[in-house]
């Protein structure tokens, strides 16, 4: 019953002027955390439709930019619900990507090169 639903609601979506189509896609990308794929499905945007919205609308593009910038804040919230609630796997995830120059994570210790740069010395510069 909810994929006829769905199928209604593209109806719908695809009789609206371009700019009401926009905004329900945002109002979709907005509900599923930036996903595109599941706004697209939602409001019956092409992949290449919305590619051109971002490329010839620049305030259609800055929303969709928001869009993805609040469901950062969001996960990362949870994240942190999760880490004071003391998940050990959260804190180590947390410590290993954020916390390397203070020895954290596999690649914790600054980037040394195998192989360090050569350091040429003139004459006057050696000591024997």
């Amino acid at each position: 019953m909810a994929r006829s639903k769905s199928n209604a609601n593209k109806k719908t979506d695809e009789n609206l002027s371009e700019s009401e189509r926009k905004e329900s896609f945002l109002q979709e990308l907005f509900k599923s955390l930036g996903r595109v794929l599941s706004a697209r499905q939602k409001t019956g945007v092409s992949r290449d439709e919305y590619e051109r919205w971002k490329r010839d609308d620049p305030d259609f593009a800055r929303r969709v930019e928001q869009i993805d910038e609040d469901a950062l804040d969001y996960v990362e919230s949870k994240l942190f619900e999760g880490i004071r609630s003391g998940d050990a796997r959260l804190i180590r995830f947390y410590l290993e990507t954020k916390g390397r120059s203070r020895g954290y994570g596999k690649d914790s210790a600054p980037n040394k090169s195998a192989n360090p740069p050569t350091v040429v010395l003139t004459q006057d510069e050696m000591e024997y």
